[in-house]
């Protein structure tokens, strides 16, 4: 009995097991299933509204035709080629003169410049009004940079320009956020090693954090049911993928591995690259885009909670109407991601449109270049026809004919310096070929392609002088330069404002929540309210500024004004309205009454001020007699230094002089030397001794004299001497200053 019990309890352990098996595969092929009449749903909206949206399509076609110019393949959905007036050849590339480029260009940097005119960020969160405790500032503040930093690193500057550029182009910007991403990153954590030193090595880790995103409209299909995206029911995003782009998603947790298994098995649709023609047929340069791409498909909307159930997911909080919004990712006829919304309880989509001018009948609008369609084409026709007119009247038209006139080289073209040949000499030249001029009509049609582009300002709201560029009549005064500017921006200025409400304050509200939701800083978290700075406020902030600024000169130049101005409130409302990254720098009402008493208290007991005057008085009188006593010395210096200056003059002098007397004394003997040697020579040469001695006597007689001449000489120079020693004394105590 005991054995046949246990065989019995075996038998039924292992019949358990295979029920169990058996109501798990039925499980799986039902929620299988319920995943794949998911998918074909979703497929099937999307290529309904994608049928639905051809004519959009095809105005977004054109626009961005009109944006390029001839570098797209084709110009506003025509023939950019002409027919020739004789023959059957056509004439292409012909000149384009593009006024859209710059139109939309200009729109794109002024909306730009208005979302970031005030720095890279135009909003703010401040303290719930009802909260009562008294760090929530702080929080807000704390909770205001991590918003920032996180928008800095998912590129959130950048990805709003694309949108904006879609925006004026296209008609339609598209931002989408926040979503979660993955981000593995290195840190560094602290070890100890053998010889018992901290070191740090490098860890790799991973982190959720929330990124925004552009979605071009060309991927974006909302529920085509309603003309304002507020009330869209659902969305569906494209996503061109390769195949390895879905082996990444194997990685993620949130991804079904089995799912994109069984969908690498079979290869890309060519719906994709079909339905995708004209977006990659706008320009010529790359026709393989999206070549055997896969087409993923995401999903936005609501799910039933049976539905959640049955897929096994339980909602964390109730709806009231059982609905849930959900995120279902779909390619190749099967679910390989499927959640509920990342913020919950938000009841919206994960999306801000915002278009340029409205289309009533459709979520996306119209864009600038085909406000400019009219204009753009004035243009470019009226551009040809001067061209063809300036060609046609550049040289004479010419009338011949030919049975009385041939070319001498058999070329009919017309060259210089060229040889016709006369074939009927009976026949008058005149008659035979003759020149006349076209008329040119440049002036007329340069006034209709201005006027072209003033009606190209006026439909687009983009004026020339809104670019910096020279456009309309300027005042003269540069207040009236000033007004024209600012005016020039209005139009623009309610367009950046639709975007604020649409995008910015949508972004900022769901980047709030998801710190809110996934954040584990609890520093960060409380109830705050968002503030989006519009660019009519930045200005109206600018000019308070500005007049505060001239209320506190007026405070400074007149004291006067003092009586009716508070100056205390009038620098609280300056530091108010400025953007002060930290209120540390601003002091509190308490530590602004602490500093004047520490102030008061340093100028009572600052000395009496007669005293101190006293004071000064006396130290100048020092000052004087210390002045005289240096002008005393330095007369004496300078006496001391002329004394010895007048001295070193008259060693000087007294050298020269002797250096004179030698010099004449060396010259005398030196004369009388070269004298006695010619009469020696001759007294030598003579025959004659009595002529001989002669000479000798007559030797002796000059050198006597010489001796004469010499003593003579220095008892000239002697008494020379004493006469200026006599007179250099005479002078000396004459004027006192020594000898």
């Amino acid at each position: 009995m005991e054995a046949s019990d246990t065989i019995s309890d075996t038998q039924l352990s292992e019949e358990k097991e295979a029920l169990a098996e058996d109501q798990a595969k039925q499980a799986r092929l039902e929620l299988d299933a319920l995943l794949d009449d998911l998918a074909k749903s979703i497929e099937s909206k999307f290529f309904e509204r994608a049928v639905r949206r051809r004519p959009k399509e095809i105005q977004w076609r054109i626009s961005q035709a009109l944006v390029l110019g001839n570098l797209a393949v084709d110009s506003f959905a025509d023939d950019n080629t002409i027919q020739a007036v004789f023959g059957k050849t056509p004439k292409k590339d012909r000149p384009y003169y593009n006024i859209v480029a710059n139109k939309c260009d200009i729109a794109v940097a002024q909306c730009v410049d208005m979302q970031f005119s005030g720095g890279e960020k135009n909003w703010s969160l401040s303290a719930s009004v009802d909260t009562s405790d008294p760090l929530e500032a702080e929080k807000a503040r704390l909770m205001e940079r991590t918003i920032q930093a996180q928008l800095e690193r998912c590129a959130y500057g950048r990805k709003v320009r694309r949108a904006i550029e879609d925006r004026v182009q296209l008609g339609t910007g598209i931002i989408k956020g926040p979503v979660n991403t993955g981000r593995t990153y290195t840190k560094y954590e602290p070890t100890v090693d053998e010889n018992g030193q901290t070191i740090w090595l490098p860890v790799p880790a991973y982190g959720t954090e929330p990124s925004i995103e552009h979605v071009s409209p060309w991927f974006f299909f909302p529920d085509d049911t309603v003309n304002d995206f507020c009330m869209a029911s659902d969305c569906i995003e494209v996503h061109p993928c390769s195949a390895l782009d879905l082996k990444k998603y194997m990685n993620n947790k949130g991804f079904d591995k089995e799912a994109i298994k069984q969908v690498l098995l079979t290869k890309p649709d060519r719906y994709l690259d079909l339905y995708y023609s004209d977006y990659k047929g706008i320009t010529d340069t790359n026709p393989y885009l999206f070549e055997d791409k896969y087409m993923l498909l995401e999903y936005h909307g609501p799910i039933t909670l049976d539905a959640l159930l049955q897929i096994g997911i339980t909602p964390s909080y109730e709806s009231p109407n059982e609905e849930y919004y959900g995120e279902v990712w779909v390619v190749g006829g099967k679910v390989i991601r499927i959640e509920l919304e990342n913020i919950e309880a938000s009841y919206e989509l994960p999306y801000g449109v915002s278009v340029w001018k409205r289309d009533p009948a459709s979520i996306f609008g119209f864009g600038s270049p085909l406000l400019m369609k009219d204009a753009q084409r004035v243009a470019r026709e009226v551009w040809r026809m001067i061209l063809d007119n300036a060609a046609a009247s550049s040289g004479p038209q010419i009338a011949m004919h030919r049975t009385f006139v041939e070319p001498q080289n058999g070329d009919w073209e017309m060259q210089p310096w060229k040889y016709w040949l006369l074939l009927d000499s009976s026949v008058d030249v005149q008659k035979a070929i003759q020149f006349f001029d076209v008329p040119n009509y440049s002036d007329q049609l340069i006034g209709v392609l201005e006027l072209s582009r003033k009606f190209a300002e006026e439909e687009s709201s983009t004026p020339m002088i809104a670019g910096g560029l020279e456009g309309g009549e300027l005042t003269e005064s540069a207040t009236g330069q000033l007004l024209m500017r600012t005016a020039s921006t209005t139009v623009l200025e309610f367009l950046s404002e639709d975007w604020d409400d649409n995008i910015t304050e949508k972004v900022i509200r769901r980047m709030y929540a998801w710190n809110m939701q996934y954040n584990k800083k609890d520093e960060i978290k409380g109830n705050y309210t968002v503030d989006v700075k519009t660019i009519s406020e930045y200005k109206n902030k600018q000019m308070q500024v500005r007049d505060l600024e001239r209320l506190h000169m007026l405070l400074k130049q007149d004291p006067e004004a003092s009586i009716f101005i508070n100056r205390d409130e009038l620098f609280r409302a300056q530091l108010a309205a400025m953007s002060i990254p930290n209120s540390a720098i601003v002091r509190t009402p308490e530590e602004i009454e602490q500093i004047r008493q520490q102030m008061a208290e340093a100028a009572a007991n600052q000395p009496d001020p007669a005293m101190m005057e006293l004071q000064l008085q006396a130290k100048e009188l020092e000052l004087k007699e210390r002045e005289l006593a240096l002008k005393e010395q330095q007369a004496q210096f300078e006496a001391t230094l002329q004394q010895q200056r007048e001295a070193w003059e008259h060693e000087q002098k007294m050298a020269a002089n002797a250096a004179r007397f030698i010099e004449a004394q060396s010259r005398v003997l030196a004369t009388q030397n070269e004298k006695e040697i010619q009469l020696l020579q001759l007294y030598s040469s003579m025959e004659d001794k009595k002529a001989a001695l002669a000479y000798a006597e007559r030797i002796a007689v000059m050198n006597n004299e010489t001796k004469l001449f010499m003593e003579e000489l220095k008892a000239s120079q002697k008494a020379r001497d004493q006469l200026l020693t006599m007179e250099e004394m005479r002078l000396k105590n004459r004027y006192g200053t020594g000898i």
